[in-house]
């Protein structure tokens, strides 16, 4: 039986017009706009995030630092309070911070009578520069004697020695130690890792430096007190220096003498730092290391007294009978160094000796008398082969005396780098020994004296130095000044 009105369902289903959906152009590009600014702003809280994150973290750490600052001297509160400054930015190594420093103020923020004592600390970090403040009241527990002094350091301010810390006021106060270390007196200390004991022993780091020592009260003591800076660190050298030697004498018709050796000068423990001004003499000049002054060897004479120097010429034979007298030496010790220097040899003329002249002194013995024809012989040198080597000097010696010259015979022997006399021209000594040269014989020259020489030697990787050339000798370093006319030892 037909309904009417009634549509059967799958009829109607195929009356149903399917549309697809679609985006216009202007839709598609408003969505991507939208998910853009989505992507930016989503993009700029997570980096927000992180950054206050780091800056949060790195806030916590330095707030830490200025807690347990706060802990350490809130212990050594006084009463009565005594308003003082323990440390002024205070350099302090952090993992994860850069260029932290820490001052701690204690005011008395009531009055001085009172126990009531105000602390701050700062802490400033990184770059640029971030700063944490805290503070806290403290009343201390128990009625704690305040350290109020510390005396002066004492010891020798050079690398190995030991530095003690001075006394404290009041005597018998205990207390815990900080050394600190600054490279210029007035400047910013910082601690020294490790250095909390009374003592401390100096290393090479330290050369170049000054110091101080922080004591803090402990037990019945309080309060903390700094001490005095102590003179710069230096390093310690051994050092040589040799002048130039004299000139042997050129006669008129006799022996001349024998020129001196210049003034030798060693010093075993010299301490140095910066820049030393060095001066190399050539014949008959002095030689320079700081204040230490070597003076130049007197020249051998040629018919009278020989002349005057670090050590004394030779004396030239007279052209008539009589003798002639040896220079004098006149180096004497000089910038703590010790220093030699010897007279010069007699010259003589008799019938029985002839014409020959006296030998330059040595700096390790004088110069003999002319005698039996021959000239006299050269006062020997110094050995410092032990500590500088054979390669340099005459096989280690150093500044020897020239032989005397001889108007008939042969000349005296020269010492130690030193020319021999002749009765014709004199042999020159030997360069860098600050030997002296022979004396001539007749009319011949007398022969040059030898150039001076600096030596300066240490403990090798114990410093770092710079000047002239260097050579190592056993397990020391050492500096070698040949070159006449000015240089500098610098310690770095």
């Amino acid at each position: 039986m037909k309904q009417e009105g009634f549509t059967p369902l799958r009829q109607r289903l195929r009356r149903i017009k399917v549309v697809s959906p679609a985006f216009t152009a202007v839709e598609l590009l408003i969505t991507l706009f939208i998910a853009a600014a989505f992507l930016t702003s989503g993009y700029q809280l997570y980096s927000l995030i992180i950054k206050d994150g780091g800056e949060t973290r790195s806030q916590a750490r330095a707030s830490n630092i200025a807690y347990d600052y706060l802990q350490r001297y809130k212990s050594n509160a006084t009463s009565p309070c005594i308003a003082q400054t323990p440390l002024t930015d205070s350099s302090v190594v952090v993992a994860d911070l850069s260029n932290v420093t820490v001052s701690v103020v204690v005011t008395c923020p009531y009055d001085s009578a009172t126990s009531i004592s105000k602390i701050l600390v700062t802490v400033k970090y990184n770059v640029p520069q971030q700063i944490v403040s805290s503070a806290t009241y403290s009343t201390p527990t128990s009625t704690a004697t305040p350290i109020t002094a510390i005396a002066a350091i004492t010891g020798t301010t050079t690398v190995g020695s030991v530095l003690t810390a001075g006394a404290l006021t009041p005597s018998g106060a205990t207390a815990t130690y900080q050394w600190q270390s600054a490279t210029t007196s007035g400047g910013t200390y910082t601690d020294i890792p490790d250095a909390t004991a009374s003592t401390y022993t100096l290393v090479a780091g330290d050369a170049g430096k000054y110091l101080k020592v922080v004591a803090t009260g402990t037990g019945d003591y309080s309060g903390a007190q700094t001490s005095a800076a102590t003179t710069v660190v230096g390093m310690v050298v051994k050092v040589l220096v040799v002048a130039g030697g004299g000139n042997g004498g050129t006669p008129s018709n006799a022996g001349g003498g024998g020129g001196a050796s210049g003034g030798l000068c060693y010093h075993s423990n010299k301490i140095v730092d910066g820049n030393i001004n060095v001066a190399v003499g050539e014949a008959q000049q002095n030689s320079v290391f700081g204040d230490i002054i070597a003076l130049a060897g007197g020249a051998g004479s040629a018919g009278s007294t020989g002349n005057n120097g670090g050590s004394g010429g030779g004396g030239g034979a007279p052209s008539s009978s009589g003798t002639t007298s040896g220079g004098t030496k006149t180096q004497n010790d000089s910038g703590g160094a010790t220093c030699f220097g010897n007279d010069g040899g007699t010259g003589n003329y008799t019938p029985s000796f002839w014409h020959c002249g006296g030998g330059g002194g040595g700096s390790g013995d004088i110069g003999t008398a002319g005698t039996n024809y021959v000239g006299g012989v050269g006062g020997s040198g110094k050995d410092y082969s032990s500590i500088f080597g054979t390669g340099v000097g005459a096989s280690g010696w150093f500044a020897g005396g020239g032989g005397g010259g001889g108007s008939n015979n042969t000349g005296g022997a020269g010492k130690n780098g030193g020319g021999n006399g002749s009765n014709g021209t004199g042999g020159n000594a030997v360069a860098n020994t600050g030997s002296g040269g022979g004396g001539g014989g007749n009319t011949s020259a007398g022969g040059s004296g030898g150039s001076g020489i600096v030596l300066v030697s240490y403990p090798t990787g114990s410093m770092a130095a710079t000047g002239g050339t260097t050579y190592t000798f056993g397990s020391d370093t050492v500096h070698k000044f040949t070159t006449v006319g000015d240089g500098t030892f610098t310690v770095q």
